[in-house]
């Protein structure tokens, strides 16, 4: 909101987008009020295969409504590509990014993995929000869980969504899975990629550790560039 304000000084008319996680009513308003528009809220789960729900302020194709002529955006939302998670995973995965044994054995005896990996991510075969904390091993980690055969099970269809927190405040959506029989995968940095609608291998020039940092703390291309797509 600083750097708005200054920047509103220089340029009464300058465009904005702020993006954040859905929250309680009570903090969004604050931040309506604070910004002078109300929030579209777009789930990335219409452009890829990541359930990425989130709230976008912008006056991009801003618009007066009501009685008191309150500025609300008039972008659509964007259309649905029908992408799921079967359609972006490698076919050829490296050993490094499946789970031993042990590892195994560990998160079986984690209340919250088993809770979250033994029944669907949610109605519409979405799957969770994947997390900048892919890195550590542990809840906050998206695995993909196969069957014998090595595909990925019908009720979690979609990845899930990146997020910087992990699993802060009690949400539990940051953890996906998507599951083998006797095998438990993480996403690679590449599926990761696509679930953001980032060119492949572009974040390539770093470790994987920072990949999937960027990756989680990074918006979905593909959103974006659909508001963008109203500037006039």
């Amino acid at each position: 909101m600083r750097i708005l304000e200054e920047l509103r000084v220089i340029n009464p008319n300058i465009k904005f987008l702020l993006e954040n996680v859905v929250m309680g009513e009570k903090w969004q308003k604050i931040l309506t009020r604070a910004i002078g528009i109300n929030p579209i809220q777009i789930n990335s789960a219409l452009v890829c295969a990541q359930n990425r729900n989130r709230l976008y302020w912008t006056n991009i194709a801003s618009v007066p409504v009501g009685f008191f002529g309150d500025l609300e955006c008039s972008i659509p939302q964007p259309k649905d590509k029908g992408i799921l998670l079967k359609d972006i995973l490698e076919t050829d995965v490296a050993d490094k990014y499946f789970l031993s044994e042990k590892m195994i054995k560990c998160l079986q005896n984690h209340e919250r993995f088993n809770k979250y990996t033994t029944e669907p991510i949610n109605s519409e075969n979405k799957s969770s929000c994947l997390s900048a904390r892919l890195h550590k091993m542990g809840n906050a980690d998206t695995y993909i869980k196969l069957d014998k055969n090595g595909n990925v099970k019908q009720n979690q269809e979609k990845a899930s969504c990146f997020t910087a927190g992990g699993n802060s405040g009690g949400n539990h959506s940051d953890m996906d899975v998507i599951l083998q029989k006797e095998k438990i995968r993480r996403l690679t940095p590449k599926e990761c990629e696509r679930l953001q609608t980032v060119p492949e291998n572009y974040t390539n020039v770093v470790s994987d550790t920072q990949r999937y940092r960027m990756l989680g703390n990074g918006w979905t291309i593909d959103v974006i560039a659909h508001i963008l797509s109203y500037l006039t």
